[in-house]
C-alpha cells in the first residue's frame, strides 16, 4: 500500500471512524492511483480533474 494511503488510513483510525469507512477511502485512493498510473504524491490537480471527468468515474455512458 502507498505510504500516503497508509497515512490516510491511520488518520481515519485515529478519528475513530468505522473500519468500513477506512477501507472505502483507501480503496478509492488506490483506484485513483491505479487509473493515473503514478503515485498519489506525484498527482497534479490536472490529473485529478481528468480522473473525475472520466465517464468511468462519473458512471456515464460514452456517446
Amino acid at each position: 500500500m502507498n505510504k500516503l494511503i497508509q497515512q490516510v488510513a491511520l488518520e481515519i483510525e485515529y478519528r475513530g471512524y468505522a473500519d468500513k469507512t477506512r477501507e472505502t477511502y483507501c480503496q478509492h485512493l488506490q483506484q485513483i492511483e491505479n487509473y493515473l498510473g503514478k503515485p498519489l504524491d506525484q498527482t497534479t490537480e490536472q490529473d485529478l480533474n481528468c480522473y473525475f471527468a472520466s465517464p468511468e468515474v462519473r458512471r456515464l455512458s460514452r456517446l
